[in-house]
């Protein structure tokens, strides 16, 4: 008789699943269930155990920043535990040349840089190995468990990194849009480059976007993030005071786009994720071309005539390549294209998703009534950036500030949350925005 197949999270008993991650701790637990509970939480501190005593791991091997051949297929590269779609783990960097390529150590204002991304690097690798572990304990429990079934065990890629110098990224902004290939060679605004630079890479190969500035206070957790309807850090900062809590995902609410809010409700783009082939990216690649060929306030006023009445509203109107007014190519151009895209194509993309990577969806597209239950939020996790001090009073008491004791720098306390945690210092000690300084 043939063995039914079945994926490891239907396996998983409801009473399990309620204890595994603090996001489902409130679902009532049986007296039956302890003895159970009691082996689960072992084999996992068991692997976290493991983990740690293995010491420190070598960094991972860095790519090129070469993509493959335009393909449009989705599912296989980036197929995380019980079959769900996921955001591939790849860990994306730019700069006008590759820190981590070279015998002889960076000029002296880049060496800082150099250390803060391989801690970026050595921090993500450890964190994405440690929940592997726990997922391969969860897996061998349930061989034992249920030895007449074929309990799928999670399939993991091994991180990459992939840093891109002006070569690389001309390579992949070549196979994402060719219209900006002369766009990239002529600017001369680096953030701009970087700008184009990431959104081709994430569109053509998917990953984890960071600035090198960036400081890793904890490796991001979508698990640890919900579904939220603010777009602005005071919305946010309220409810963590209120002891509320974001609306929890379900189970196919999967993760495919992320990044960060400002305190003016704007993208912050040093870090962005995103899963291949996104139609944000896509748009926002065809929003750059129309920013630097002056017609994205035409091409807005019919895809997203709102953001072109507020715009009126405001100094200046839409922005263009001649007519900045401040505002980066990258995080406006990236805003456009979120605000632009229609839920119908966020449920399309993720519905292919799915069908790719062979997970069966147990429900339809999810209602679209509210603004926290649309595609476009149920599909995407957003950080909040604020300033420690009295922004953040009574919160995050954990975060020292980066430049206590000194004078103080405009950007060395700037942070960046989601759900209860900090993720990231905006800036880095040692970067130019939040240089060394000497104690007062």
């Amino acid at each position: 008789m043939r063995a039914r197949r079945i994926r490891l999270g239907d396996a998983i008993p409801g009473e399990v699943r309620a204890s595994d991650g603090d996001n489902n701790t409130h679902k009532k637990q049986r007296k039956s269930t302890v003895p159970l509970l009691a082996v689960v939480a072992v084999l996992c501190w068991v692997s976290i155990a493991l983990l740690w005593s293995n010491g420190p791991m070598t960094p991972v091997p860095t790519g090129t920043g070469q993509s493959p051949k335009n393909s449009t297929s989705l599912g296989a590269a980036f197929v995380g535990a019980n079959n769900r779609p996921r955001i591939p783990r790849r860990l994306v960097f730019t700069y006008k040349y590759n820190l981590l390529e070279g015998a002889s150590p960076p000029p002296p204002l880049d060496l800082p840089l150099k250390i803060n991304v391989l801690r970026t690097i050595d921090k993500y690798t450890k964190f994405w190995n440690m929940t592997d572990q726990v997922a391969a304990a969860k897996y061998d429990y349930f061989k034992r468990r249920f030895p007449e079934e074929h309990v799928e065990m999670p399939i993991d890629e091994v991180p990459v990194v992939s840093f891109l110098d002006d070569t690389g990224c001309l390579k992949v902004i070549e196979q994402a849009d060719a219209r900006l290939v002369d766009v990239f060679k002529y600017e001369e605004r680096g953030p701009f480059k970087a700008d184009i630079c990431r959104v081709a890479e994430l569109y053509m190969n998917g990953g984890w976007y960071f600035d090198i500035d960036i400081g890793v206070v904890n490796p991001i957790d979508f698990e640890e993030i919900g579904i939220t309807a603010y777009s602005l850090p005071r919305e946010h900062l309220k409810l963590l005071r209120d002891g509320r809590r974001e609306r929890r995902p379900s189970e196919e609410d999967i993760v495919t786009f992320a990044t960060v809010f400002n305190a003016q409700g704007r993208f912050f783009q040093a870090f962005t994720a995103a899963t291949p082939f996104h139609p944000v990216l896509k748009r926002a690649l065809n929003h750059m071309v129309a920013y630097y060929n002056g017609s994205l306030a035409e091409l807005l006023s019919k895809e997203a005539p709102e953001l072109v009445a507020s715009s009126r509203t405001q100094k200046g109107g839409v922005p263009s390549r001649d007519k900045p007014m401040g505002a980066g190519v990258g995080p406006y151009t990236l805003a456009t294209a979120f605000a632009a895209t229609l839920d119908s194509e966020w449920e399309d993309y993720v519905g292919r998703l799915f069908q790719e990577s062979g997970y069966v969806r147990k429900r339809g597209p999810g209602p679209r009534l509210k603004s926290d239950k649309l595609a476009s939020r149920r599909h995407s996790r957003f950080l909040f950036e604020s300033l420690l001090g009295d922004d953040t009073k009574g919160l995050f008491a954990d975060v020292p500030l980066q430049d206590s004791g000194e004078k103080k720098i405009h950007w060395c306390n700037f942070v960046c949350f989601g759900g209860q945690k900090v993720y990231f210092y905006s800036r880095v000690r040692g970067s130019k925005g939040c240089p060394f300084k000497q104690k007062s």
